[in-house]
């Protein structure tokens, strides 16, 4: 993988899961057995040739911690100097070093980012303090992608990071920020990569990634990457097996202009965890503490499980005309379809003994479809540099299909479970094992539309000053119907009407951005920001029994300062100091659940101020830094909650990796590489469990992991061995705005060994 993105950043019965192990493997035999021959017939030819082979791997050979471009804060190719608001670029060599494997891994690398460390396949990201899930905080270049998956990401090159508001670019978002997945392209050059690798608790890996042109004149190219993996976990019962094929094809219709397709079809089959409840400190007391239990604690049951199906078709044309201005259209449709079983436990009194908890299945499918397109160029205005951006965009999403729900209670007598000495038997709970096991089948969907318009301008008013204005209009629209009050069966549910909760409802807002960045001199930039976003609230407020009203949008505000520099090229820092709001934030109406199961209430405003440096890039030759340190301080300003400090909101973060490559002596060849990532100051309230008439409040221990690792490179050839949570410390964080489930413990230590073969 590394090789390859340096080329492109310079411009019983066997399971299913160990066939397509072994299927994998062949190919990546036969992928080595092609390379081979080709190499060999390389080696034929003349020297002019050679010479260029040559150069070509001295420019591999280095590691890459520094991409100093990006196009997700401004949808046009800047520099992350040049561009008014804080972006972090995540190359693949640092997604290795920090052992990133999933989108929640952003963690490790930026310091005022938490995990929830949720292995249930929803990914969420904590940015500077607030709440980020799925379609909202995660992009695949540059579309939103539903919140059902997790993707692998194997498939990606690099993340981009923005953190801040994205709605005057996106529509609706977090003002948090969000992470943008850039797909890997196909190249013209051949170039072959491939990967096995074996790691604690049965996990088995392959890799393949081929890519080159398929005509002389490399107007077409192609790219092929597969992965498959066979997985248990840390976790007792655990699983999680994958299959990835990712096609991409890219055409070259003339000089001006290009088309790009590509596919990337994921198989994810888990063993469901929903995550692991916490007890009551004694009995009939609301606060909670964390279970003196093993790091493999699994709540669940054997049956549990989660199989999902993705599949995401992009197609992208850039077109550039006489003038030099670009046409960019973009479409993407994407379909995720799941299939869950899961038991659940929610409650646990002081004694280790379940108080309450659910079944709960889910057959259903998400679609869904993104368009946009983008005009771009450059103008005269105030200077032969500045730039105009139009842009239109429209995406629909529809989530669909079938839901049950049972529910246990210690009144039923069918909880045996204790968090002490677990019952896993199908005595204690059957398994569930299709829908009509459970007692109550839903059939709902729930249809997301918008549709917008952006208007971007980069000016020059003088050499050293660029302004940088956006603003667009968003019409957005939710609806949701299901059979109210369930069914009994599927057969019942498939036949029932759905009754639509409340009428489609309809929201306009329009959203402005705007920046300034002063170059203080060739290297240094400082730069001022503001930025707004929104996010409509789906659900309703309960009035009375059948009246509800409509929950105005969440909004969200940014106003940041910062400088960003290059130092030789070879070293880039940035620092901001931001204050960031959000207002009108909804959860869940446990109180009138049983009148309304979709009513939300809101409760009130959060606000997340803070500091921030970032570093990264080669500080010699051999040695490459990737660093973040941050201070935060986030609350909540109105409401109820008022002082309460929100989940996943470090007050202080660290985060450093390190590598070095000796080039010369006996070490040549060798490399060596580290990290640690520390955060502290963080707690976490329910506003369900009162103390004393307040909403009890938890405080998490501080935490620090260390990962390190250790390689050599022979010619094509790689070994790596790493360790994650080199310490094995554990820790507990929460998914969710409160403490009734979904606290989970940090991943233990993890050895992988890992042979890699380039060419």
């Amino acid at each position: 993988m590394n090789n390859m993105n340096a080329v492109y950043t310079g411009k019983e019965q066997q399971s299913p899961s160990k066939s397509r192990f072994s299927l994998s493997l062949l190919t990546i035999a036969m992928g080595l057995a092609y390379s081979q021959q080709l190499h060999a017939s390389e080696n034929e030819a003349d020297s002019s040739n050679n010479d260029d082979v040559i150069e070509q791997i001295q420019v591999v050979g280095k590691r890459i911690y520094l991409y100093q471009e990006g196009s997700s804060g401004t949808k046009m190719n800047m520099a992350v100097k040049e561009t008014p608001q804080a972006i972090k670029i995540i190359t693949a060599d640092v997604i290795k070093a920090a052992n990133i494997k999933s989108f929640e891994d952003v963690y490790k690398i930026d310091a005022s980012s938490s995990s929830s460390h949720s292995i249930d396949s929803f990914p969420r990201n904590y940015f500077r303090g607030f709440a980020t899930q799925g379609d909202g905080g995660i992009k695949v270049d540059g579309f939103r992608f539903t919140a059902q998956l997790d993707l692998d990401l194997a498939a990606y090159e690099r993340f981009e990071v923005v953190k801040g508001p994205t709605s005057t670019l996106y529509g609706q978002t977090s003002v948090g920020g969000a992470v943008n997945a850039i797909s890997k392209k196909p190249q013209s050059e051949f170039a072959l990569e491939t990967s096995a690798s074996v790691s604690s608790f049965n996990t088995y890996r392959a890799d393949l990634d081929i890519t080159g042109s398929m005509t002389d004149d490399a107007s077409i190219t192609y790219r092929m990457i597969t992965a498959v993996k066979e997985s248990e976990s840390f976790i007792d019962y655990v699983e999680n097996d994958l299959l990835l094929l990712a096609p991409s094809i890219k055409f070259e219709a003339g000089d001006n202009t290009s088309v790009l397709m590509q596919l990337n079809y994921q198989e994810h089959d888990d063993r469901y965890h929903w995550g692991s409840p916490m007890k009551r400190v004694k009995e009939g007391s609301n606060a909670m503490e964390i279970a003196d239990i093993p790091h493999s604690q699994f709540f669940g049951m054997p049956w549990n499980s989660a199989q999902r199906k993705a599949l995401l078709t992009q197609i992208s044309v850039d077109h550039y005309f006489e003038n030099d201005w670009k046409l960019r259209a973009n479409a993407q449709y994407s379909t995720v379809k799941m299939d869950v079983h899961a038991y659940s436990p929610e409650t646990i009194d002081h004694d280790g003994w379940l108080e309450s908890t659910s079944l709960y299945a889910e057959d259903g499918k998400t679609k869904v479809f993104s368009s946009e397109v983008n005009l771009f160029g450059e103008v005269e205005i105030f200077s032969e540099e500045d730039v105009l951006f139009f842009g239109a965009d429209y995406s629909k999403s529809d989530d669909s299909g079938l839901s049950a729900y049972t529910g246990l209670t210690r009144e039923k007598n069918d909880l045996s479970f204790n968090i002490f000495d677990p019952d896993y038997s199908q005595s204690n709970v059957p398994a569930h094992t299709t829908l009509d096991d459970y007692d109550t089948i839903y059939n709902s969907e729930s249809i997301s539309k918008e549709y917008g318009a952006t208007v971007q301008a980069l000016l020059h008013p003088t050499e050293d000053l660029s302004l940088m204005i956006g603003s667009r209009y968003s019409v957005s629209s939710d609806s949701y119907a299901e059979n109210t009050g369930g069914s009994k069966s599927i057969a019942e549910a498939l036949a029932a009407p759905l009754t639509p909760d409340d009428d489609n409802e309809t929201y306009k807002n329009v959203t402005i951005q705007a920046g300034l960045t002063y170059a203080i001199n060739d290297d240094i930039n400082l730069y001022s920001s503001y930025g707004e976003s929104f996010e409509p609230n789906s659900g309703r407020s309960y009035v009375s029994p059948g009246v509800t009203e409509i929950i105005d949008p969440e909004e969200g505000r940014n106003y940041e300062v910062g400088l960003k520099g290059d130092i030789d090229d070879d070293i880039s820092f940035s620092t901001s100091v931001y204050y960031m709001t959000r207002s009108n934030i909804t959860e869940r109406d446990r109180v009138n659940q049983g009148s309304c199961s979709n009513c939300k209430i809101t409760i009130g405003t959060q606000r997340s101020e803070g500091i921030e440096l970032d570093v990264m890039g080669h500080i010699t030759e051999n040695l490459n830094v990737f660093g973040s340190i941050a201070l935060m301080d986030a609350e909540f300003i109105e409401g109820e909650y008022k002082g309460l400090q929100p989940s996943n909101a470090p007050k202080f973060g660290l985060s450093i990796f390190l590598d070095y490559e000796f080039s010369d002596g006996l070490l040549n060849g060798f490399g060596v590489r580290g990290g640690i990532v520390h955060k502290s100051g963080l707690s976490t309230f329910d506003r369900g469990m009162k103390v004393d008439g307040k909403p009890f409040v938890y405080e998490w221990k501080d935490y620090s992991e260390i990962d390190a690792g250790i390689y050599y490179e022979y010619k094509n050839w790689e070994i790596d061995l790493a360790v994650t949570n080199l310490t094995d410390t554990k820790y507990y964080s929460t998914a969710f705005s409160g403490l009734r489930w979904g606290v989970n413990p940090n991943y233990a230590r993890q050895f992988t060994a890992t042979v890699n073969y380039s060419f």
